[in-house]
């Protein structure tokens, strides 16, 4: 695996250029980091304090002045302080901080209490070994320790030849765990940053998945590379289409009719999401959405008439906008029918997310047997909405290869129902009642 850029990262302190990644960094490894910090110090004070056991298995005052208790004290009051919150922004310098109070401590003690040259040695190893340690900061503590070390040691130099031997040998094993330690942070950032791009793009795969697909459909996708068809006894389709659409095209360049149409439907699907509808597809100037799947509802139908009605605001508000500062405007056909269909994905390449039976074909004939700036309805779709809406009775209407069918008008939400009675906006009666569905 290539290891990162210099431009990116600082090859001696290991720190990324970039203040925000390097900000993130920390964030992303601040829980792994801690707990093992954790462990290292109680690990360090653990063994202080046992390798200097047999010196106070019978307890004396001057044991509270010792320099192995006060390491063991202030490792399990840093443990203990780890655990608020605050730590979380003064972690490092308070490490580094610890780590330079632990060395001297130790060194003290071996030099005037006569412990091990050992515990030197295992501090050392122990600000090195642990992972994502910054290295920056073990350096400064375990040069620190050898300094200190072979400073306060230096008069016995001729007394006890050894302890010069002791200090050459602790920096030698030094030298070769900054090495390892060095190698394991840059290859932890490297790792760090790889995996950040992976889930970018990763997220980006997604997301455009996501706009292909349904949520559902597309993780059955993913996780069996397959989607299986499903019979929905109950759905409500809505077809919408814009009145003279030829002939408004017509008159438009190419550029400026498809932002004026993307402008369009991307209020729709604003719209169509707030009210927990799939849109399935537009073709040309048709836009087609769904509700009831692929997560099936009992309310499906009331989303749909609800969905419809704001369309049809909002197709209104533009209508007087265009009109004010003369520019000619569009006008819309909306068309609701339920009843059952079969979802599936279709395709191995460029698939799409699409569903089939009668009641498309019969949701399209409520949009082109409509009228405009109306929403049209099914006897079908009617009666699982007539408790919440205003619908005027058209009759039976001829409906292309159908014959007649009975087709209704939404003309708001009835006025009991709706916010000051205006049959636009739901009350709080109205979604009482819609929750109890």
């Amino acid at each position: 695996m290539r290891l990162i850029e210099s431009k990116i990262i600082n090859p001696f302190t290991l720190e990324f250029r970039d203040k925000v990644k390097e900000a993130e960094y920390h964030d992303s490894f601040y829980h792994d980091y801690i707990r093992n910090t954790r462990f290292v110090v109680g690990v360090v004070a653990g063994l202080d304090f046992l390798s200097n056991f047999s010196r106070f298995r019978y307890f004396h005052f001057e044991f509270l002045f010792s320099a192995s208790f006060e390491i063991f004290a202030l490792s399990i009051f840093f443990i203990l302080i780890s655990y608020f919150k605050v730590f979380k922004k003064i972690v490092i310098p308070t490490v580094f901080i610890s780590n330079l109070a632990l060395a001297y401590l130790t060194v003290i003690e071996v030099v005037h209490k006569n412990g091990s040259p050992l515990e030197v040695l295992q501090v050392i190893i122990c600000y090195t070994i642990f992972p994502r340690s910054y290295f920056k900061y073990s350096v400064i503590a375990n040069t620190f320790t050898l300094i200190i070390y072979s400073y306060l040691t230096q008069s016995t130099y001729w007394d006890n030849p050894n302890n010069a031997s002791e200090v050459f040998l602790f920096l030698n094993i030094t030298v070769y765990l900054e090495l390892a330690a060095y190698l394991k942070e840059r290859f932890n950032r490297n790792d760090y940053l790889t995996n950040k791009r992976i889930a970018e793009q990763e997220e980006k795969s997604n997301r455009l998945l996501l706009n292909i697909l349904p949520v559902k459909i597309a993780e059955e996708l993913k996780q069996k590379g397959e989607v299986s068809p499903v019979l929905y006894e109950s759905v409500s389709i809505v077809f919408s289409d814009f009145r003279g659409f030829t002939r408004i095209a017509e008159k438009m360049g190419p550029e400026e009719l498809v932002k004026e149409l993307d402008g369009y439907f991307f209020q729709f699907d604003e719209i169509v999401k707030r009210y927990n509808l799939e849109k399935l597809k537009t073709i040309g100037d048709s836009y087609m959405c769904v509700g009831g799947i692929p997560i099936q509802n009992s309310t499906h139908a009331i989303d749909a008439c609800l969905a419809s009605l704001e369309i049809l605001e909002f197709m209104k508000q533009m209508k007087e906008i265009k009109t004010s500062i003369g520019l000619p405007f569009w006008e819309l056909r909306l068309g609701i029918h339920s009843g059952s269909v079969v979802g599936g994905v279709i395709g191995k390449t460029k698939f799409a997310y699409d569903i089939w039976g009668d009641t498309v074909n019969l949701a399209s004939r409520m949009e082109s047997s409509g009228d405009v700036s109306r929403v049209n309805i099914s006897e079908q779709t009617y009666e699982l909405i007539k408790d919440f809406f205003e619908c005027e009775f058209r009759g039976e209407i001829d409906a292309k290869n159908k014959g007649k069918v009975k087709m209704y008008f939404v003309n708001g939400i009835k006025s009991e129902l709706s916010v000051d009675g205006k049959g636009r906006v739901p009350n709080d009666k109205f979604n009482l009642i819609y929750g109890n569905l």
